[in-house]
C-alpha cells in the first residue's frame, strides 16, 4: 500500500508487472489481448470501484481500525504501546517510502496510507478499458440499495462518444450480448462411415477429394456405417473397448495402417451460419490423423506424413493413455469453409503400423457463436430518467455502434418488506432425491445429496420481500442471504421462489437452471429432521421436523425420486403438521415451479355422464370430458404407531 522504496512501489500511478521484467509476469499481458477478459477484467473493477473499494468505504473502513487502535481499551492504548515497544516512527525501516523522516505520528502513517490509496485507485480508473481501448462506464446518480417507489434513476455518458447510447436492462441480464457458449456440431456417438482402403474395395483409387468432400464417394456400398469413435482392441488390456462404437479390427488390423472416416454435420440455416466464428476440433486418436472440412485440410497431429496416400502410416506413436484424452485444435477460418445444408467432417485415422494391436479415432466438433458486439434484445436505450417501481437490477453500457463501454450495475430494493413468518414459507424440501444415473455419477456425482434442494416462496400477494439477513441454522446451514447476492435471488416478488442446494453444479444437471441463492452447509436427513430458519433480526421463521413415515408422506422419503411439497402454500398452512404436506406430482420435484393443478370448472358437474362428479374426476385424477376416463378408487385402514388409525384412500 505503497510502503516500498523499490521497483517503484511508492507511486501510486503505473502498474507493478512491467517492473519486475517480463519473464515473471509473461502471461499477464496475453490475457489482455483477449477482449472478452479485458472487458470482464474492468467489469469487475467498477463494480468494486462503487461498492467495496469505493473511496468513502474504504476510507471509513480504515477510520474504523484505526478508532479501534486508538480508542481506550488498555491504559495507553495500542498505538501508544506499539511505538512504545518499536520506535520506529521517523526512523528508515526498509523498506520504507521515502518521506519516512517526516511522518513521526502513528496518525501522519494513516494519512499517508489514505493518501496513496486514493490516488492510486483514482489513477485506475484512467487505465479503464472497454471492448476497444480506454473507456469508463456509465455514471448513476445513486449505486444501488433501498429506495421508496418512483425513485428517479439517471445515467449519464462519461466518455463523449460521437453517437454513443447508453444501454441498459432491468432483469440483471448484460444489454452486449457478448459471446455465446460454443454449439456441438458433432458429438460423440454421431453417425459415421467408415473405409480402410484397399484396391478390393476402390480404397485405393480414391483421390483425397472424391472422399473428404460433402459428394459421397464413387464407391459408397463399400462403406460400413455406424456411430463413431472407430478402432479396435487386441491386447489384453481392453483400454479403449469403452471409446469406439465401430469395430474395424477384421478390415485393418495386419491390413492397412490407414483408414478413413467421414461424420456429416448439418447447418440448418445461413442466418446460423452467419452466427458461427471459430471452430474447435477435439481428437481422441491413435496415432495420428489428418483432418477435413468438407474437401480442405484443417487439422493434422505431428505425427502425420507430409503426403498422404490411401495406405500411409503415422511417422510417430501417440501413448494410450494419451490417446484416451480429447486433444483441440483451434480451426483459423474454418466458419468459411462451412455451408448451409449437409457438410463433411472426413479424417484419415493413422496408425503406426499394419501390425498394431489398437487403433482409435473418435472427434468432437464445435463453433463459437458470433455477436460479442450485437445489442443483447433485452436491452433498452435511456433518454431520460427511469422511474422505477419495483425492485430492479440495473446493467448499462455506453455503445457508439464499434465499442462497448465497461458495465455499470447497481440492484435497487423499491418498497420490500422484510421476510417474516407472515410472508414466507419453505415450499418443497427434497431430502431425499432419487440415486445418480450413470450418466450423472461418470462426471462425478455419485451421492443423492448432490441434488438435494429447498425451496423459499413468496407468498405475500401484492409485496416484495427482502431476505437479506435471513438465515437457516438448523438442519442446513446458510448465511449468504445478503447483497451480494443477484436481486432476484434476495428479493422475492408475490409468488417467486428461491432455492438454497446441496451442490449447484449437481443440480444444474439433473434439474437445468433456477433461481439459486447458493450452496448450504450441510445436508437434508432421510430419516427426518428439524429446519429452523430465523428472520434477519434472530427470531423464528420456521421451526419444525419433518417426518418420512406416515403419516408423513412416505414416497418423498423412500428415494424414488419425489420431493416433499407444502400443500396450499399460499394459506401458510402450519410446517409441523404432517398434513400440510404431500409428495410431488412430478419425479425429481419441481424445483423453482408448482405442480399444482387448480380445479376451475363446477364442482358438480359431470360432462361425459360416467356417474363421477367433476371435482371426484379432478381430485382422483381422471377426465370429466371423457366417459372412458374412470376414477380408481380404494380404501384401506392403516395403522399408525401412537395415533389414531386412518383411513388411507388410492
Amino acid at each position: 500500500l505503497g510502503n516500498a522504496n523499490y521497483l517503484n512501489g511508492q507511486n501510486p500511478r503505473g502498474w507493478y508487472y512491467p517492473q519486475v521484467g517480463g519473464s515473471d509476469y509473461y502471461w499477464y499481458d496475453t490475457l489482455f489481448t483477449d477482449k472478452e477478459f479485458t472487458l470482464a477484467y474492468w467489469d469487475r473493477f467498477w463494480f468494486l470501484r462503487r461498492s467495496l473499494l469505493s473511496t468513502r468505504n474504504m476510507m471509513a473502513m480504515i477510520d474504523r481500525h484505526d478508532a479501534e487502535l486508538d480508542g481506550s481499551r488498555g491504559t495507553p492504548n495500542a498505538v501508544t504501546r506499539n511505538f512504545q515497544e518499536w520506535n520506529t516512527l521517523g526512523r528508515y525501516l526498509w523498506p520504507n517510502a521515502d518521506g519516512f523522516a517526516s511522518r513521526r505520528t502513528h496518525q501522519a502513517e494513516v494519512n499517508w496510507m489514505k493518501n496513496w490509496l486514493t490516488t492510486r485507485l483514482a489513477w485506475m480508473e484512467t487505465q479503464s478499458r472497454g471492448s476497444n481501448g480506454n473507456a469508463k462506464p456509465p455514471v448513476f446518480n445513486s449505486y444501488g440499495g433501498e429506495v421508496q417507489s418512483g425513485f428517479d434513476l439517471a445515467m449519464g455518458e462519461p466518455n463523449n462518444w460521437a453517437g454513443a447510447k447508453i444501454y441498459y436492462t432491468l432483469d440483471g441480464s448484460d444489454p452486449r450480448l457478448g459471446k455465446s457458449p460454443s454449439i456441438a456440431l458433432i458429438e460423440e456417438n454421431a453417425p459415421c462411415e467408415v473405409l480402410v482402403p484397399s484396391a478390393t474395395n476402390g480404397g485405393s483409387n480414391l483421390t483425397i477429394g472424391e472422399w473428404t468432400n460433402v459428394t459421397p464417394p464413387p464407391n459408397p456400398t463399400s462403406w460400413i456405417s455406424g456411430n463413431q469413435g472407430v478402432g479396435y482392441e487386441k491386447s489384453s488390456s481392453n483400454l479403449y473397448d469403452d471409446y469406439f462404437n465401430l469395430d474395424i479390427e477384421s478390415q485393418m488390423a495386419s491390413k492397412n495402417g490407414s483408414c478413413y472416416i467421414r461424420i456429416p454435420f448439418t447447418i440448418s440455416s445461413q442466418a446460423e451460419l452467419d452466427s458461427l466464428e471459430s471452430l474447435t476440433l477435439k481428437m481422441r486418436y491413435d496415432d495420428s490423423f489428418v483432418a477435413f472440412i468438407n474437401g480442405a485440410e484443417v487439422a493434422k497431429d505431428s505425427n502425420a506424413p507430409s503426403d498422404l496416400a490411401w495406405d500411409s502410416i503415422a511417422e510417430g506413436s501417440h501413448d494410450d493413455d494419451e490417446a484416451i484424452e480429447y486433444v483441440p485444435y483451434s480451426i483459423s477460418g474454418g466458419g468459411n469453409l462451412l455451408r448451409v445444408g449437409e457438410n463433411i467432417l472426413a479424417i484419415q485415422g493413422l496408425n503406426r503400423g499394419r501390425g498394431s494391436n489398437d487403433a482409435l479415432w473418435s472427434c468432437l466438433l464445435s463453433a463459437s457463436r458470433g455477436g460479442g458486439d450485437a445489442v443483447s434484445a433485452n436491452a433498452l436505450v435511456y433518454s431520460s430518467a427511469i422511474n422505477l417501481d419495483k425492485s430492479v437490477d440495473v446493467r448499462a453500457r455506453s455503445f457508439d455502434g464499434f465499442k462497448w463501454s465497461p458495465l455499470s450495475q447497481a440492484g435497487f430494493v423499491v418498497s420490500a418488506v422484510p421476510a417474516s413468518v407472515e410472508n414466507l414459507v419453505i415450499s418443497e424440501i427434497h431430502y431425499r432425491p432419487a440415486s445418480p444415473s450413470s450418466g450423472e455419477t461418470s462426471v462425478g456425482f455419485d451421492s443423492r445429496g448432490d441434488f438435494e434442494f429447498i425451496e423459499l416462496l413468496n407468498i405475500d400477494p401484492d409485496q416484495a420481500i427482502n431476505l437479506e439477513g435471513i438465515s437457516f441454522v438448523d438442519g442446513i446451514d446458510f448465511a449468504g442471504f445478503d447483497n451480494s447476492l443477484p436481486l432476484r435471488a434476495r428479493i422475492l416478488g408475490p409468488g417467486e421462489r428461491v432455492l438454497l442446494v446441496g451442490n449447484q453444479a449437481g443440480f444444474e444437471l439433473r434439474y437445468g437452471s433456477a433461481n439459486i441463492a447458493g450452496e448450504y452447509d450441510g445436508s437434508l436427513k432421510n430419516e427426518g429432521e428439524q429446519i429452523v430458519l430465523l428472520d434477519a433480526g434472530g427470531f423464528s421463521i420456521r421451526d419444525f421436523t419433518y417426518g418420512v413415515e406416515f403419516p408423513w408422506p412416505e414416497a418423498a422419503g423412500d428415494g424414488s425420486g419425489f420431493s416433499l411439497v407444502l400443500n396450499d402454500a399460499v394459506s401458510n398452512p402450519d410446517h409441523s403438521q404432517p398434513t400440510s404436506w404431500r409428495a410431488s406430482v412430478d419425479f425429481n420435484g419441481t424445483p423453482g415451479g408448482d405442480d399444482s393443478i387448480l380445479f376451475t370448472g363446477v364442482a358438480t358437474a359431470d360432462e361425459d355422464g360416467d356417474g363421477f362428479n367433476a371435482f371426484l374426476e379432478y381430485a382422483l385424477g381422471s377426465d370429466d370430458g371423457s366417459s372412458s376416463s374412470l376414477p380408481s378408487l380404494s380404501l384401506d385402514r392403516e395403522a399408525s404407531d401412537g395415533l389414531d388409525d386412518f383411513f388411507t384412500m388410492s
